[in-house]
Order: structure tokens, then sequence, then C-alpha cells
């Protein structure tokens, strides 16, 4: 029996498998996206789901911010 890592989508609340996400922390007020050799507090989100993340607020209550117009185009870049 193969033990498969598991995290949990702050999007869709569902626990994946972490090839199926990508890592993302959160460093000195910025995101950091992908964030696969950073040390720190990682957060996961399914792979092309980021625009979804960005409506439903997800990064803005991980920064305690709004998110800057120039972030948002980053974050969106990433997934394209």
């Amino acid at each position: 029996m193969q033990i498969q890592n598991k995290r949990t989508d702050l999007v869709t609340r569902e626990a994946l498998p972490i090839e199926e996400l990508v890592r993302f922390i959160v460093k000195d007020g910025k995101i950091i996206l992908p964030a696969l050799s950073y040390e720190g507090r990682g957060y996961y989100i399914k792979k092309g789901s980021i625009e979804l993340a960005i409506k439903r607020k997800v990064f803005e209550r991980l920064l305690k911010r709004p998110l800057k117009e120039e972030e948002k185009e980053s974050l969106l870049d990433y997934e394209r």
C-alpha cells in the first residue's frame, strides 16, 4: 500500500496529492509562488485555480491587506 502525501487546497478545502497543487508562501508581506524550496509555512492551491483564489480573496486574507493590481497580474501570469 502506497501512502500519498496530501495537502488541503485553500480554495476548495479538498485534500489532494501534492502533485496536483502549487505551493506558495507569504514572506515579508509578499506572495512567493511557486515556493518549492523556500522555508516557512507553505500554503497550497490546486493547479489552475489561482483566479478563483483571487476572487475568493484567499491571498488577501493571508496577507491581511488588499492585493495590488500588479500582484493580481503576477499571480494570473503564473497560471497562464
